[in-house]
């Protein structure tokens, strides 16, 4: 991989790293106020910016992970699932996941 692909992947991945915290503290909020939308507008762009940005970098392990996890925030959004203990279980997996592919990735 040449030095500039490793730089945009560098950056990138500290970005992500930046939204992956926001979207955890969001989602950790969101489970004592599920009525809240700004917190689940929030999520959402974020997931969405990291799966945008992964796709367009080839990383399309991340981008899986990022779009499952739209997935689910666009139902609670919908209102077709609410925010339950497993439903947040479920999207905090999907936070670790993403940042365990961060991980990797930050070497790349």
């Amino acid at each position: 991989m040449d030095n500039d692909r490793v730089a945009v992947v560098q950056m990138f991945v500290a970005e992500a790293e930046e939204m992956i915290g926001r979207m955890e503290e969001a989602l950790l909020a969101l489970e004592g106020t599920p009525d809240y939308p700004g917190l689940v507008d929030g999520i959402l762009r974020d997931a969405r910016t990291i799966e945008r940005c992964a796709v367009s970098l080839g990383l399309t392990d991340l981008a899986y992970v990022a779009r499952g996890l739209e997935n689910v925030l666009e139902r609670v959004r919908g209102g077709s699932l609410d925010v339950t203990t497993p439903v947040t279980t479920r999207l905090l997996s999907e936070i670790d996941a993403m940042r365990e592919l961060l991980a990797a990735d930050r070497g790349s």
